[in-house]
């Protein structure tokens, strides 16, 4: 059942999704849970990007391998276009993963990721820009599901202002 809800979410014609991942604190595992969604739902068909917006304690560069560099951080300062600081699968063999995880993962193909870039001095100042309202415009077009991992909301402001810049909030947390 759960993935012919997933599949309904990428059939043509659908609204395409922009959603933001949270958790109330560092450590709840929001970012390795927003890394395995990204791969489910890539694996089912959909194109997905996975956007690393913590931009206090980035992590999805470290689950994947990747360089931190040319990041949101950048795009939002307009200094780069976010198509050319998309992360593929290319990126992923040729980062810390390699070539045998990648092939245990079929459908990974259809994962695009976008790191964080360099940590500035004022994240919900960039978060809260024009350039972000346009940027998760321009992915919900191309992507059918855009995850936004997002700072933990108790010691940041971030998560409150991406929240409203997107389609919906998952909350993740620590049971016990």
């Amino acid at each position: 059942i759960r993935s012919q809800i997933m599949m309904r979410l990428f059939n043509e014609g659908q609204a395409r999704h922009a959603i933001a991942v949270v958790s109330p604190d560092s450590g709840d595992g929001k970012s390795y849970f927003s890394a395995n969604l990204a791969i489910t739902l890539a694996q089912l068909g959909g194109r997905t990007l996975l956007v690393d917006a913590d931009m206090r304690k980035p992590k999805v560069d470290r689950i994947f391998g990747l360089d931190r560099d040319r990041g949101l951080s950048e795009i939002i300062l307009g200094n780069h276009d976010w198509r050319s600081c998309v992360k593929t699968v290319t990126d992923i063999i040729t980062g810390e993963l390699g070539l045998t995880d990648i092939i245990l993962t079929p459908g990974i193909d259809n994962l695009h990721i976008i790191t964080c870039g360099a940590i500035p001095p004022n994240p919900s100042e960039l978060l809260n820009s024009e350039s972000m309202d346009q940027f998760v415009r321009e992915t919900r077009k191309e992507y059918d599901m855009v995850l936004i991992d997002c700072s933990p909301v108790l010691p940041a402001t971030d998560t409150a202002v991406l929240g409203r810049k997107t389609d919906g909030v998952v909350f993740v947390y620590a049971f016990g």
